[in-house]
C-alpha cells in the first residue's frame, strides 16, 4: 500500500481525511481526492495538529485504522 498523508478537505478543516500525497512534496494545497472519494482542494495536516478522533470514518473504512503515513518509517528494527 502506498504511504497516504492526513489532509483537510477545504474548505472544511475540522474533519481529517487520508489521502495520497502530491506529486510535489513542497504543495501546501493541491487538488486531489480523498480515501473517502471527496475531490477538491486538499491541503496537509501538520503532525502536530493530527487528531485520530477528528478522523473521517469513511476514510477509516477505506484505509483501515493505521494507514502508513508518510514519514512514519520506523527505519531498520
Amino acid at each position: 500500500m502506498d504511504a497516504v498523508v492526513r489532509v483537510w478537505a477545504l474548505p472544511d478543516v475540522d474533519t481529517q481525511h487520508d489521502a495520497i500525497p502530491p506529486a510535489d512534496d513542497t504543495a501546501k494545497e493541491w487538488e486531489g481526492s480523498t480515501a473517502c472519494g471527496i475531490v477538491g482542494m486538499l491541503r496537509w495536516v501538520h503532525g502536530e495538529t493530527v487528531d485520530r478522533a477528528k478522523t473521517c470514518a469513511a476514510c477509516v473504512g477505506a484505509v483501515g485504522t493505521a494507514p502508513p503515513l508518510e514519514g512514519d518509517d520506523l527505519g531498520p528494527v
